[in-house]
């Protein structure tokens, strides 16, 4: 879908939304749930499975194990589509996205559970296993986070309450990011890893239904259920060229992004010769640093708009993290923690950006083109996001795993391969950067808009 400059221009104008400050809160809650049990396999999966120190380690490749994950990827994609679908034409007394949430919440936090306790077989058996539990799992968290995150382009009608909404649900995201990140690590020095795993997902299970009780979608929310079929409207998503280039450049960000976040324990193992707990408080400066600048990124994106607040985060991110391949020789007489540390805290402030941003640009073009078309397919620009994510994922987890099995991952092995994660992660990061730098159609005055 192609929308005019002077179509985007007439969408400008916008009335505030009623939503109290204690039904954004409720909302928020939400991104703790999800983001505790996909953060939790995003650090600990690949540790888990594949180094020989790791709790659960069974004689996995690194190529089968990210193969097994592509797979699910693939499995969890196709998905995203249909549930976007689904909630867009859903009709409930609850609300069409509260309804997905009520069902999804609850299988999304067991199944991101039970792939960290395989069965003791064979090695073919947990292979099975672990790609049934990720298909499971996958299935289950697109249920919840497609119309959790649908829910936020209807409940923000303007600019300043939609960047309100994007930087608290950012906030909660970071807490439960935090969680895994760096509580975790202690969690598993004091009570084990099993435990540890049982204790975040109960603690995500129970943030999942807050903003099921605390929000109510059918006074606050849009009620312009969409009426189009299901390839119609993918059709009508993929072809918004708007949306196009922001999503490309999305991709890359995470490509980026899941490269280092899935190294985090290796490279606290094999670069910084540190225990595991070690990361915990590594990754204490980057979301220390992060939580300070979620004011300053509120106050840039309602000052200077959406669209160059992202591209200054998305510059930052793709200077810092080359940094990490010094860690294990760090110049100008540093040690390696001191050089870890500063560089966690330098990531810091862009991500608190593309932490908060992407959502709340996305929830701007889906509301243009609701307010083009008069219904909502707020789900589908988010379902086909996801289903072009989770692929994005698989593709990074094989391309990290080729990197790994050519030129090392540490250990026994040359870390090579774990070192050339950081640089490639920058360099996809800058490519999306670059693509993301113009807009066709006027849409680079919709999203710096801010009225």
């Amino acid at each position: 879908m192609m929308m005019s400059q002077p179509a985007y221009q007439a969408l400008l104008p916008a009335r505030e939304s009623g939503i109290p400050l204690s039904g954004q809160l409720a909302y928020a809650a939400g991104g703790i749930s999800f983001t505790i049990v996909e953060r939790l396999l995003t650090l600990w999966l690949a540790f888990y499975y594949l180094d020989e120190a790791s709790p659960g380690h069974v004689a996995l490749s690194a190529s089968a194990f990210f193969g097994i994950l592509w797979i699910g990827r693939i499995a969890d994609a196709v998905t995203d589509p249909l549930v976007a679908s689904l909630s867009d034409r859903a009709r409930s007394r609850l609300g069409r996205r509260r309804t997905f949430m009520l069902c999804g919440g609850l299988p999304m936090c067991l199944f991101g559970m039970l792939v960290f306790f395989p069965p003791a077989a064979s090695v073919p058996v947990v292979a099975l296993f672990l790609g049934a539990g990720l298909c499971l799992f996958w299935a289950c968290f697109t249920i919840y986070a497609v119309a959790y995150l649908a829910l936020m382009s209807e409940l923000a009608a303007t600019h300043r309450t939609r960047v309100h909404l994007a930087t608290l649900k950012a906030s909660a995201a970071l807490l439960g990011a935090a969680l895994v990140f760096v509580l975790s690590p202690h969690l598993v020095a004091l009570v084990g890893f099993g435990p540890m795993v049982a204790l975040l997902a109960g603690i995500a299970l129970l943030f999942a239904y807050v903003p099921v009780l605390g929000v109510d979608e059918r006074r606050y929310a849009s009620s312009r259920r969409s009426t189009t079929p299901l390839w119609s409207s993918v059709r009508l998503t993929l072809t918004d060229r708007p949306y196009q280039r922001y999503l490309v450049s999305f991709l890359l960000f995470w490509l980026g992004f899941n490269f280092v976040t899935t190294g985090i324990p290796f490279y606290v193992r094999h670069l910084l010769q540190q225990p595991e707990s070690t990361a915990g408080s590594l990754l204490g400066f980057t979301f220390g640093a992060a939580l300070v600048c979620f004011a300053l990124i509120n106050r840039l994106a309602l000052r200077i708009g959406l669209r160059r607040t992202y591209l200054l985060c998305m510059a930052a991110f793709a200077l810092v993290l080359p940094l990490i391949y010094l860690w294990e020789m760090p110049p100008l007489g540093l040690s390696r923690l001191a050089l870890a540390r500063a560089v966690m805290a330098l990531a810091g402030i862009p991500v608190a950006g593309l932490f908060a941003i992407p959502d709340a640009i996305v929830s701007r073009l889906s509301r243009a083109a609701a307010d083009q078309e008069g219904e909502g397919r707020e789900a589908m620009y988010f379902g086909v996001q996801g289903f072009c994510l989770k692929l994005a994922f698989g593709l990074s987890g094989s391309l990290m795993g080729l990197l790994f099995d050519l030129f090392g991952k540490g250990g026994s092995q040359a870390n090579l391969g774990l070192k050339l994660t950081a640089p490639v992660g920058g360099l996809l990061v800058a490519t999306g950067m670059l693509l993301f730098w113009r807009f066709p159609g006027g849409a680079e005055e919709l999203l710096d808009d801010v009225r």
